[in-house]
């Protein structure tokens, strides 16, 4: 792969960041991935730094202050990142919260694998399925 490839992902447990950026790193050295820790200040830095545009986030729903779905709705309000696809990556998320993420416009949800090289495989097949892999 010759280009950058930006992500961010949107999570509040610290010891996730560092597997998933073990795991792009797997799928894919170019890979950059912004990680935050909270979705109020994920949506600051978003409207406020246009500059900033990943081309794939990834959120947990689970999150204090503002969970993933509230977070969801917020980004897709913010033009530049309304045909970006947001992906739900949490530990347990039930039907119901499913639907209502897809008709707020997730691309997909897929919950938090215990072993990393099911996670790998994971975000392999979502960064091709998005066309950012061959």
């Amino acid at each position: 792969m010759n280009n950058t490839i930006s992500c961010l992902l949107i999570d509040d447990d610290l010891d996730d960041h560092e597997i998933f950026k073990l795991a792009l790193e797997a799928v894919d050295s170019s890979i950059l991935c912004v990680c935050l820790n909270r979705s109020v200040q994920a949506i600051e830095k978003l409207k406020a730094d246009k500059s900033f545009s990943p081309e794939i986030i990834f959120v947990d729903i689970n999150m204090p202050v503002m969970n993933g779905v509230e977070c969801l709705a917020e980004i897709k309000k913010i033009d530049h990142l309304k045909t970006v696809p947001v992906i739900f990556y949490s530990t347990f998320a039930d039907p119901e919260k499913v639907v209502e993420m897809k008709e707020l416009g997730a691309a997909e949800y897929f919950e938090k694998p215990s072993d990393i090289d099911i996670l790998i495989n994971k975000l392999s097949s979502i960064f091709k399925d998005h066309n950012f892999l061959s």
